[in-house]
């Protein structure tokens, strides 16, 4: 079953196309990455779906309803969140503040399992996500003090403060070292086995992305040139010479 749905969808700065009529289908539970070469596009992807800029021309929908347009918070109150390529988190806040802030913030928690009360519950849904993201150790220290991959584990932490049924996250290895990319690796495939998530990522890590993906969609000056099992665009000759680079 189909959760988000993109048609036509571009973004335009002045003359340069950043997204350039993108036709996307998620489903509902699959986990996808998005990759493609810098400058393809897929940040801006995430960024128009996820409300931070208006798409020039084009049409969204998610869960059969439009939301072409609307602001961040809408849609992060329909569900959708994400985490970003830099870390976004409040440094001198402690773990568990950041994560209380995030779930004061949404008031009631009205995602993927149903509204879950009042700001009552907020103790208890911090602790849920300081053991989802493995940080109970970690909850009063000051996100400043904290490795860069740990300052990823609160940036996904953040997003996962609503429950949301579609989750978009930016490069979530990025600088990291061999060891922490398996361990994010091994996080990601727990939300979306275990956690029921419908995960999409970008990532140049092509071992985390052959690791992970159900689908692979490849952008390139923002069109999509390729799109479906790993193995089959892996092998495809547009994305070796437009990403590869052979």
């Amino acid at each position: 079953m189909s959760l988000l749905e993109t048609r036509n969808l571009t973004k335009s700065f002045g003359r340069m196309v950043a997204v350039d009529h993108v036709d996307l289908t998620i489903a509902d539970g699959q986990l996808t990455a998005v990759i493609g070469p810098n400058g393809a596009g897929k940040t801006t992807l995430f960024d128009v779906i996820t409300g931070r800029l208006r798409p020039t021309a084009g049409r969204i929908t998610f869960r059969g309803q439009d939301i072409t347009g609307l602001p961040s918070h809408a849609i992060v109150s329909r569900g959708i969140a994400r985490s970003f390529q830099v870390t976004n988190v409040f440094p001198e806040l402690t773990v568990a503040d950041n994560f209380r802030v995030a779930v004061l913030s949404t008031r009631r928690f009205a995602g993927r399992h149903g509204v879950r009360g009042s700001a009552a519950r907020a103790p208890a849904e911090v602790a849920r996500l300081l053991r989802e993201m493995g940080l109970q150790s970690y909850a009063e220290l000051p996100c400043a003090v904290l490795s860069h991959a740990d300052q990823r584990l609160v940036d996904i932490g953040l997003a996962l403060a609503g429950c949301p049924h579609l989750l978009l996250l930016d490069e979530p290895t990025a600088g990291m070292g061999p060891a922490e990319t398996v361990a994010m690796t091994h996080l990601i495939r727990h939300l979306a086995q275990h956690e029921r998530l419908t995960v999409v990522l970008t990532e140049h890590d092509m071992q985390v992305v052959f690791a992970l993906a159900e689908r692979v969609v490849v952008m390139h000056q923002g069109r999509i040139i390729a799109d479906g099992a790993p193995a089959v665009v892996r092998d495809d000759p547009l994305v070796r010479a437009a990403y590869l680079g052979q």
